[in-house]
């Protein structure tokens, strides 16, 4: 996201897909969610991920998202499940980071993608 930022969207198109992929499959991980110490880093590494996905797509052609509509969505249900599941470390404190736990995708047809 960084990077991104630094040369703009136009410059670092080139490097959407990969970067993109790579988020998404830093943000899937699964660590144990019961355990306080990878939770905690589980949700580190998923704020981080999402914050860059934030920043990247802003400049992305619809085009260029539209790969990644499919895995970017079902990436936030899986956190939304693990979220409610009542293993998770968190689950029933007032602890759970704001970007993972309210996490909300907006898509709008009018975008045409």
């Amino acid at each position: 996201g960084d990077i991104a930022m630094a040369v703009g969207g136009k410059l670092f198109a080139p490097y959407f897909n990969k970067a993109m992929k790579t988020l998404v499959e830093a943000a899937a991980i699964e660590l144990d969610i019961t355990d306080e110490e990878y939770a905690d880093l589980l949700n580190a590494l998923r704020e981080e991920s999402i914050g860059a996905m934030e920043v990247i797509v802003g400049d992305a052609s619809p085009q260029a998202l539209q790969t990644f509509l499919e895995p970017v969505f079902n990436m936030a249900k899986k956190i939304s499940l693990e979220v409610e599941d009542p293993r998770n470390y968190f689950q029933g404190m007032s602890y759970i980071p704001d970007d993972i736990g309210a996490m909300q995708l907006s898509y709008r047809v009018s975008d045409g993608v």
